[in-house]
């Protein structure tokens, strides 16, 4: 969670904050500040003189160097006050990272629920698919020995493809809910995903025991971590059905289907 976007400018607000206060504190001291600047006219020759024998400088250069220091004398409390308010949003940018990683830990787990939850789909659309095929299969033997009409035969290719298409939608959503996930732990960049060329991303869910667990989210979500897989799932802990998805397009240096094991 700590490389998600709104958790780490959460965080940057907060380390501004701070510095803020010792900025408010620093009204209380003394000054010293240093000045310089340079000017350069050229009149192009436009001076004239009326005097013979008498002539002006058409260019010249000034610079000017000094220090100036400030001493505070009275200043009616307004230090004091600066430092309080500083000190009351940098209370309020502490709470606003409270909030932040609350809201993020439950962005992911409603994404992993969801991904979870297309798993389960994804399987029972699979099995509808085959007892789908299987049953078109026999209405069109019967209808060739005349038990069956055309009506009951295109009833059948329109249950299997009903179930087809809740299929691919089931797969559709695996894809998007592992990417929101994916989002909500920051691990969304571009070049965490193979953008910038090379084989194609297909994020796979890891359970990594030795994954520190996080202090707000301290259940079993906080050690789950997503990351790219590319052409790798030899690994004891994917145990699974190897592809909940169709397969991806077969381009040069492509990466494996869709794959995502129970943590």
């Amino acid at each position: 969670m700590a490389n998600n976007p709104q958790l780490v400018a959460a965080k940057a607000d907060a380390d501004a904050a701070r510095f803020d206060i010792r900025v408010a504190a620093a009204a209380r001291l003394p000054r010293l500040s240093a000045i310089g600047s340079g000017n350069y006219n050229n009149y192009l020759g436009s001076l004239d003189s009326s005097v013979p024998g008498r002539v002006f400088q058409q260019s010249q250069r000034t610079a000017t160097v000094g220090l100036s220091a400030t001493i505070p004398l009275f200043q009616g409390g307004l230090p004091a006050a600066q430092v309080r308010r500083a000190q009351a949003l940098s209370s309020q940018t502490l709470e606003q990272i409270v909030l932040v990683e609350r809201r993020v830990v439950a962005d992911a787990r409603a994404a992993f629920s969801r991904h979870r939850a297309t798993q389960a789909v994804i399987m029972s659309s699979r099995t509808a698919v085959s007892a789908n095929e299987l049953a078109l299969e026999g209405v069109r033997a019967e209808n060739s020995v005349g038990n069956r009409n055309v009506l009951d035969v295109l009833n059948a290719e329109q249950e299997l493809l009903n179930s087809q298409v809740q299929l691919v939608t089931a797969q559709r959503d695996a894809y998007v809910a592992a990417f929101a996930l994916l989002a909500a732990m920051g691990r969304a960049e571009a070049r965490e995903l193979g953008l910038f060329g090379g084989a194609l991303f297909a994020p796979v869910l890891k359970d990594r025991e030795s994954a520190p667990v996080s202090s707000i989210g301290r259940r079993g979500l906080s050690r789950l971590q997503i990351g790219p897989v590319l052409n790798d799932q030899s690994s004891p802990e994917f145990r699974e059905e190897p592809s909940t998805l169709l397969p991806m397009p077969e381009t040069p240096g492509a990466g494996v289907p869709y794959a995502a094991e129970n943590p």
